[in-house]
């Protein structure tokens, strides 16, 4: 187990290198400058100036100052130097230290996407199983139409759709708010239905075969109650299919949590993003995607070392 998980971690180290690499080139080749948007805009300082008051020595100053001066190769080492360090720099903006400012705004994404997972899971596994164990009948064909509409929707409009229903109609949860469950039930709602959906086709095909497997008809020949056969053997055994793309959907709750910030007036990592996009914050940009990048290798990693337990024939080597 240790040489597997260090191998898995050191597999990684190119995955964050990449990305680190895709996203410096990305902010840096796209229009706009930063320093006259920090000098011309509000919120860069006290006073905005009009671009024909910039001067080039306080251009040149300030493009020092914010170290944009350099080569973009000697950029991007000193920002890779800083990170390992776990230093991720300053904000163009703020003037404040990256990690402070993400780790403001980490514990809501972090719970919205932690509940949005948390309802896809359930919800999946249980429509997912019901409709496995009632294969072509009326119950399997309704939840999947269900599932094939989660799949089809977007996340942003089904937001729309439950503050229109559930908020503003019926009053039962607040339109906007960042504390308490009440607060989090229609995002997660909105954010994890998608992936509620995928689960649950999963869940249903794999179940299907697993049923029709040898050992089942086996333990049910031995009498075992139909509940523990699906639940102890047939399930469990299903499940690690799922588990590989619940990996894969954190990653896109993560992604998708900054369309339904936006929606439902949350704040988080998402809309701290698109800001910092908006203004050409640099280092926020690449302090947001790094750790979002490292969070999406450890919850694979983690999915990984769940196989195990939810096989005992899969084995570390």
């Amino acid at each position: 187990m240790g040489s597997f998980l260090l191998r898995r971690l050191w597999t990684g180290i190119p995955v964050l290198l990449g990305v680190s690499v895709l996203v410096f080139g990305m902010l840096h080749f796209l229009p706009g400058d930063p320093v006259m948007m920090m000098l011309t805009q509000p919120g860069g300082q006290a006073r905005p100036m009009l671009a024909s008051e910039v001067s080039d020595d306080l251009y040149k100053r300030m493009q020092q100052q914010l170290g944009l001066d350099r080569p973009l190769h000697e950029q991007f080492l000193n920002f890779l130097g800083r990170a390992v360090r776990g230093d991720l720099g300053s904000s163009f903006r703020s003037d404040l230290p990256v990690a402070q400012t993400i780790a403001r705004n980490l514990p809501f994404t972090l719970e919205l996407a932690a509940a949005a997972l948390s309802v896809s899971i359930a919800a999946g596994v249980l429509f997912g199983t019901l409709a496995a164990l009632r294969h072509r009948t009326w119950a399997d064909t309704a939840l999947m139409a269900v599932a094939v509409s989660g799949v089809s929707m977007p996340s942003f409009w089904l937001g729309l759709m439950l503050l229109l229903v559930f908020a503003l109609e019926l009053r039962w949860f607040p339109v906007v708010a960042t504390q308490g469950w009440r607060a989090l039930v229609l995002p997660a709602a909105a954010l994890g239905f998608r992936a509620a959906a995928i689960i649950a086709r999963l869940v249903r095909s794999s179940l299907i075969e697993t049923l029709h497997q040898d050992y089942v008809r086996t333990a049910r020949a031995k009498g075992l109650p139909g509940t523990g056969v699906v639940l102890r053997h047939a399930l469990r055994n299903s499940l690690i299919p799922v588990a590989t793309v619940v990996g894969l959907q954190f990653g896109n709750l993560l992604g998708g949590a900054v369309i339904v910030e936006s929606v439902f007036g949350r704040p988080g990592i998402g809309q701290l993003a698109v800001q910092a996009i908006l203004e050409k914050d640099f280092p926020v940009v690449q302090g947001v995607v790094l750790l979002t990048a490292v969070t999406y290798v450890i919850v694979n990693l983690l999915i990984d070392i769940s196989y195990g337990w939810l096989d005992p024939r899969v084995r570390y080597r």
